[in-house]
């Protein structure tokens, strides 16, 4: 590829000129890719955005003609991966086999890119942000080189300027929009209950992604962008435990909404709690139902199992809601941004709860919802060991839990978990506070003689997904990820010689 100048490229200093007036970070990241992928052979590229909490949040994937691949947002921690190491070193990084790379994360990949290469974008001495380009195995184009590196970087240098005013630009908005919200606070003695109601039903939304990858699974995910660009009701359906908060926290996130509000209610409780505050602030009840409602403009109001409700009070959310949206109908073109989704989350079909006389029919009649199911943990073992390795390492309990064994992965598997992800949630924690080894074993787990005696004396496994040699390739892959490459320390949390470790990579194929 060619080293010259971009100035030799003329069409370039418009592109440069329209990253100067752009003051969108989304289409500012467009057209910055723009210039990469009109110099170089790409399958596929993605953004990081670097967060002040030192985690990268992907905000872009595109294809080869620059259109958006996937929309899913995704949180990375702090120093994984490829994605971590740009940011900590400030310096750009290319690999011809990503699979056999040190710093390789097989959860950031889908199995097709055969090579990478990453650049960072900085701004006094910080990465603000990442771009990697990837070619994918049915490439026939070369593997990235230093040649190719040298050219992103005098990219890069070219439109440094641009990435600096943008950057500068962003900063005075955040300040200019955290002086404004302040201000707004600060209205009246009115404030005191609204920070109150926030206080009881707003959510701070962390980009989580849905763990999985059993059909089920990957089903919501491909729905997800659909349902968060129509701004539908939701009804979430699916029995206790199996993640309904999760879901609607990803739908949240993927509408791009981190600075507008998630309030959850739960409805068990909703009533002595409004009334509560009715008497404390000396407001009539429907203005506190009102309040939560007008809190949640722009943004989603979650209601957790409305059926909890009395019908009495089910009518007084009703005509709150009711008479909020008609206030929207004529103020559409004007507030777009006051619209509000409502969600549901109960255990089974509104129908059921309906013939049972415990749920107000008109919410269904008066309203469209758009249904999405959530099938139990008994339905999608295979999510198992990605959602008890994402457990373990984001519990926060005990550092020196570094994972599980192939007999506990097998554990977990035969189980039926009939309190869903929220049993294994908690079954993990119990394992993570009680154990005494860097590696949870069976013994650990709190499920049970019968349940333990059971597993010991079973032999019916599924030789394809539970072979010893098969969990202990994901138990090493997994370790080798939270160690972030360090094979000294994978193979200490492993249990084994650095030595050995090293045989059987090599006998898996891992390097």
């Amino acid at each position: 590829m060619t080293q010259q100048g971009l100035i030799l490229w003329p069409h370039y200093q418009d592109l440069i000129q329209e990253l100067f007036s752009t003051k969108d970070e989304g289409e500012f990241l467009r057209l910055v890719c723009r210039f990469f992928l009109d110099k170089f052979h790409v399958s596929e590229i993605k953004v990081y955005r670097m967060l002040d909490s030192g985690d990268a949040l992907k905000i872009l994937h595109l294809d080869s003609k620059g259109d958006i691949l996937e929309s899913e947002r995704f949180q990375l921690e702090k120093g994984l991966g490829i994605v971590g190491h740009v940011a900590k070193t400030r310096r750009p990084y290319f690999s011809k086999a990503i699979e056999k790379d040190p710093l390789y994360i097989s959860s950031l990949y889908s199995g097709v890119e055969r090579s990478e290469m990453a650049f960072p974008l900085v701004f006094e001495s910080n990465s603000i942000a990442s771009i990697h380009l990837f070619q994918n195995m049915n490439s026939s184009s070369p593997d990235y080189s230093l040649d190719d590196l040298t050219l992103g970087l005098q990219i890069i240098s070219e439109i440094q300027g641009a990435i600096n005013s943008f950057v500068l630009f962003s900063k005075a908005k955040k300040l200019n929009d955290t002086l404004a919200k302040f201000l707004v606070r600060q209205d009246g003695d009115k404030n005191e209950l609204d920070e109150e109601i926030k206080r009881n039903f707003e959510r701070n939304v962390v980009g989580r992604p849905l763990i999985g990858q059993s059909d089920s699974v990957l089903g919501l995910k491909k729905i997800i962008p659909k349902i968060s660009r129509t701004k539908e009701h939701l009804c979430v359906i699916g029995e206790k435990g199996v993640g309904k908060d999760f879901l609607v926290q990803a739908i949240h996130y993927q509408e791009f909404l981190e600075d507008l509000p998630l309030l959850m209610v739960n409805c068990q409780n909703l009533s002595e709690m409004t009334i509560e505050l009715s008497k404390r602030f000396n407001v009539n009840e429907i203005d506190i139902l009102k309040k939560i409602v007008m809190l949640a403009k722009g943004g989603n109001l979650y209601f957790r199992n409305i059926f909890d409700l009395s019908l009495e009070w089910q009518n007084k959310v009703f005509e709150v809601l009711n008479s909020y949206n008609c206030f929207l109908k004529d103020n559409m073109g004007i507030e777009k941004n006051n619209r509000i989704r409502i969600i549901f989350g109960m255990e089974k079909t509104p129908e059921d709860y309906i013939e049972q006389g415990v749920l107000r029919s008109s919410f269904f009649s008066s309203y469209d919802f758009y249904r999405v199911e959530i099938p139990n943990l008994k339905k999608r073992k295979e999510d198992l060991y990605l959602l008890a390795n994402y457990f373990l390492r984001t519990m926060g309990l005990d550092e020196e839990v570094k994972g599980m064994t192939s007999e506990a992965i097998k554990l977990l598997s035969t189980y039926d978990w009939p309190g869903n992800i929220k049993e294994l949630q908690q079954v993990l924690k119990k394992a993570c506070l009680t154990s005494d080894n860097s590696v949870i074993d069976v013994s650990d787990f709190d499920l049970g003689r019968e349940v333990v005696e059971q597993f010991q004396i079973s032999d019916n496994w599924d030789e394809d997904d539970t072979t010893l040699d098969s969990v202990e390739k994901k138990h090493i892959l997994q370790t080798l990820n939270y160690m972030k490459g360090n094979k000294t320390k994978a193979s200490k949390a492993l249990g084994i010689t650095v030595k050995t470790l090293y045989n059987k990579l090599k006998y898996y194929g891992m390097i």
